[in-house]
């Protein structure tokens, strides 16, 4: 099976770090998945660095239309259109890589075990 992960952050890159790590070797060790690409995104203007994605396949930033009427109407709507570009580019990334699932976080996620 193949999958996909896309952490979806604001700034907590060292809870993103520690969480791939820990997805990375808990899947060597157990080989549940043939194949894995982990990501994370968001858009917090300072990107994460070298080590914080040591164990990631890539960092992306999330862009929307910031002309959209609800952004105009209030600034806390940009979240939301974060959010859903997200999911929609995860989607995209694991659909162009044939991966059969992708999983979306929102915010701080773990996986306790695979």
């Amino acid at each position: 099976m193949k999958l996909t992960v896309a952490w979806n952050v604001w700034n907590n890159y060292l809870d993103t770090a520690l969480g791939s790590e820990i997805f990375r070797l808990e899947n060597e060790e157990k080989k549940i998945f043939d194949e894995v690409c982990l990501i994370s995104q968001g858009g917090y203007p300072e990107s994460p660095t070298k080590e914080q994605t040591q164990y990631l396949d890539g960092h992306f930033n999330v862009a929307y239309p910031e002309d959209l009427p609800l952004i105009q109407k209030n600034q806390s709507y940009k979240g939301i259109f974060r959010v859903l570009e997200g999911i929609q580019h995860a989607f995209r990334y694991a659909e162009a890589r044939g991966h059969d699932f992708v999983v979306v976080t929102i915010g701080d996620a773990w996986f306790v075990s695979l």
